[in-house]
């Protein structure tokens, strides 16, 4: 048995959440760490007996918070100080290090953030030891350094598996970089029966999104007035959240303040709130998604569900290519040129399939790990 140190992004998003359930049952015989100041993961994968919930303890954490409060401008120190605490407690524990996570390499400023100096002390802790990077997408990015910065950041890991072609293209000379469809692919959904007539919108928050926050306006009305149309054709309507932290439930309850009071009485919410399961099963359930979130869009997929992509990131974008999706859709910054029954129409007639190459390329985001963790047995 093996003893892995994780980092993911720990906010009860659908997708995330999806990430770790699927690492968690591919490895039942070896023990991993998931390192996270979300301590309500502990109540939230209590199921897996190979797992525990790490975090700064009381004394450690307000070490880290006096030292980032005293360099806030100088990250690289902070980071300094994290890879003390990260040593003391894993150095000599884990065997290896995982980060898994989608949208995970952004760029959001010019200068180099915490994020990635915090990679590059992982890499001097762990340098010994197997490095692996998978699930992820590449960028944005804003100067060359960042890209220069990376460059040299990979090389250093044993496997870095990006979840689209177009991430790979950036890092294609280094022979341990590749790339396969997302992880999430290869979830085997629950088996439920369509509920006929149904029609789900999987929103987001366009507020806090720079290169998105001037068409929140035409997205909620697009959206509101498919949801008026839904209605009036007799179809039962779902507004689903997949992250509640990063606004979806806020865009629901401003899409809802467009309808009328008859209408909001007769709009159902799904809201995801750690209940992975059960979410499961009622998101499947729908017949039809307008999908805004990246993983309603996979998950639709995969349940064959009507599916309308709302695309919001060039991360949606490059799947729909990677796969060769044959389907309508619409980029958000194009709603203005589509009428609300144009899409409605349209949503009507997408009948996706995949390919099926899909959940086995998804597979192979493991195959190095599984190299490594099944060595010995």
């Amino acid at each position: 048995m093996k003893n892995i140190l994780v980092t993911a992004y720990t906010s009860f998003n659908v997708g995330d959440d999806l990430f770790l359930k699927i690492l968690f049952e591919r490895y039942p015989n070896h023990q991993f760490i998931l390192f996270t100041s979300e301590t309500r993961y502990i109540s939230h994968l209590k199921q897996y007996e190979n797992v525990k919930v790490d975090y700064f303890s009381k004394n450690e954490n307000l070490f880290f918070r006096i030292a980032k409060k005293i360099f806030s401008a100088q990250c690289y120190l902070t980071a300094f100080v994290y890879k003390i605490l990260i040593k003391w407690k894993y150095g000599n524990k884990c065997d290896a290090y995982l980060e898994i996570g989608g949208s995970i390499f952004i760029q959001k400023s010019k200068n180099l953030s915490f994020k990635e100096y915090k990679n590059k002390c992982i890499v001097s802790i762990f340098k010994h030891k197997p490095l692996f990077i998978i699930g992820a997408n590449w960028g944005p990015y804003k100067t060359p350094e960042f890209k220069i910065f990376y460059t040299n950041l990979f090389r250093n890991f044993t496997d870095v598996c990006f979840r689209d072609k177009t991430s790979y293209s950036f890092f294609s000379d280094l022979p341990n970089v590749r790339s396969e469809c997302d992880i999430v692919f290869q979830l085997e959904l629950p088996k439920v029966q369509k509920e006929i007539g149904s029609i789900g919108f999987s929103v987001i928050n366009l507020t806090e999104r720079d290169d998105l926050s001037e068409y929140e306006p035409i997205y909620i009305k697009t959206i509101s007035s498919l949801i008026t149309t839904s209605l009036f054709r007799g179809k039962n309507v779902y507004l689903i959240s997949f992250c509640c932290s990063e606004g979806d439930e806020l865009m629901i309850e401003k899409i809802k303040s467009c309808l009328s009071n008859y209408e909001k009485s007769r709009i159902n919410t799904l809201l995801y709130k750690g209940n992975l399961e059960s979410f499961l099963i009622e998101y499947t359930r729908i017949e039809s998604i307008v999908a805004t979130r990246f993983h309603a869009m996979i998950l639709s997929l995969i349940s064959k569900q009507k599916l309308y992509p709302l695309i919001y990131s060039q991360k949606m974008f490059n799947v729909i290519q990677d796969i060769q999706f044959k389907g309508y859709y619409c980029q958000i910054k194009e709603l203005s040129q589509k009428s609300p029954d144009d899409i409605f129409n349209q949503i009507e007639e997408n009948k996706i399939f995949l390919l099926n190459n899909e959940k086995k390329s998804a597979e192979k985001h493991f195959f190095n790990l599984d190299k490594f963790l099944n060595h010995d047995q």
